[in-house]
């Protein structure tokens, strides 16, 4: 399935450690540059969730589930958008 990106936003890619099988089911919270939670989105089948975003500055992903039968990373990622019109993409390695 083929999904538009948003003009600016976040590309999250959930997959199976030293491979590159998707993993779907992992649920992760975006930080906004304010602090507050932007929200907790869920990867699809295809390993993929896409967050738009609005607002330019620091954003942290935080993995709070694990997808079935993984186990829960305890790493986060930090990512900065400086502008408007980009998609960042994030791909965060299974455990």
């Amino acid at each position: 399935i083929d999904v538009e990106l948003p003009d600016t936003g976040l590309k999250i890619t959930k997959l199976e450690a030293g491979t590159d099988a998707p993993l779907g089911g992992a649920i992760f919270e975006v930080v906004g540059p304010d602090g507050a939670t932007v929200g907790t989105f869920s990867t699809r089948s295809d390993g993929t969730v896409t967050i738009p975003l609005s607002l330019a500055g620091n954003y942290t992903v935080y993995e709070r589930v694990a997808p079935l039968d993984h186990l829960l990373s305890d790493m986060h990622c930090a990512t900065t958008f400086k502008s408007q019109g980009i998609t960042k993409i994030v791909v965060i390695p299974g455990i």
